[in-house]
């Protein structure tokens, strides 16, 4: 009686596959390539979707910049046409002669007031 029988080698017989588990197969095949395919679209769609929303915030920024820069410009010519109109009307004139020709606090307090200066 033989016990040590590991000197043996028995090559497993080729199993062919049948019909149904070729069909089972080319179906998986198609139905996860079909999965993949439109995950990669998904992501593509999802990086031009994020692409542009960078470039539209980016434009948005540099036009808010824009427009507060112009925004500050038209205040301080704003204020110099005000300034101005302050330094051209007859009372603030008035008080500019009245303190060129005397000087005292009180004319000075005057043309201050009138004119913004």
């Amino acid at each position: 009686m033989r016990v040590d029988d590991e000197d043996i080698y028995i090559p497993p017989r080729p199993k062919e596959r049948s019909s149904f588990e070729w069909l089972g197969i080319i179906t998986l095949a198609i139905v996860l390539g079909t999965f993949i395919t439109d995950g990669i679209r998904v992501l593509a769609a999802n990086a031009w979707m994020n692409y542009q929303l960078e470039q539209l915030a980016k434009e948005l920024r540099s036009e808010r910049a824009e427009t507060q820069q112009r925004a500050g410009v038209q205040r301080e010519a704003l204020r110099a046409q005000e300034a101005e109109k302050k330094m051209q009307s007859y009372e603030c004139r008035f008080w500019w002669d009245q303190f060129r020709s005397n000087p005292t606090a009180k004319n000075e307090a005057k043309k201050m007031q009138s004119c913004g200066v």
